[in-house]
């Protein structure tokens, strides 16, 4: 029986395997290298993106807060002059209030009162003046009472001045203080309303 001698078959099969395994092995390496670079060149490309991305909203978002700071610095001139403008107006209703104002008062004082003086603060008024008797104290309090510009009127003094020197022309007189409130006509009307209401 012949023999035959399979050792170099088998050592040149073995070398062939371990080529063809080495080959496979560089190409995954390989493969894998390439996947790997890939990779972090779409990452990096991703990353670009979104700081592009980013700087884009932020240069948005500083552009729309200089608008946000001119629409408020707009707002507030706008505020400023709608209040300049209502003070305007309350300036020139008031201008035919005062005129009214010492219509009344010196239209409804009765024969032997006098004023003297006459201040305002706000919308209260201060009345002082002389008159021949309390009486006539009483009737233009009165008359007053009656009048569309003026409420909660007050007598904080009276004073007689018989005792006062003769050469004080106020000798014999009564010395008064009125408060009262200014008002306008419709409100008071409408207060007027309301109260007959009730």
């Amino acid at each position: 029986m012949a023999r035959i001698n399979l050792l170099p078959w088998r050592e040149k099969q073995r070398k062939q395997k371990q080529v063809q395994f080495f080959a496979i092995l560089a190409f995954m390496v390989i493969l894998t290298g390439v996947g790997v670079v890939g990779v972090h060149f779409f990452q990096q490309d991703r990353i670009s993106y979104q700081n592009e991305r980013i700087a884009y909203i932020n240069k948005k978002i500083r552009y729309l807060d200089d608008k946000i700071l001119r629409i408020k610095m707009i707002d507030q001139t706008r505020q400023n002059l709608e209040k300049r403008i209502q003070k305007v107006r309350d300036l020139e209703s008031n201008r035919a209030e005062v005129v009214h104002l010492f219509h009344e008062i010196s239209e409804r004082l009765p024969k032997g009162v006098f004023l003297t003086a006459i201040s305002q603060s706000n919308k209260k008024i201060i009345l002082q003046g002389i008159a021949q008797d309390n009486n006539d104290i009483s009737s233009y309090i009165h008359n007053l009472e009656d009048s569309n510009w003026l409420d909660h009127l007050g007598l904080d003094i009276i004073q007689n001045r018989s005792a006062r020197n003769s050469q004080d022309n106020s000798s014999g007189k009564n010395i008064f203080t009125l408060t009262a409130k200014q008002t306008q006509p419709d409100k008071k009307n409408k207060a007027n309303v309301k109260v007959t209401k009730k």
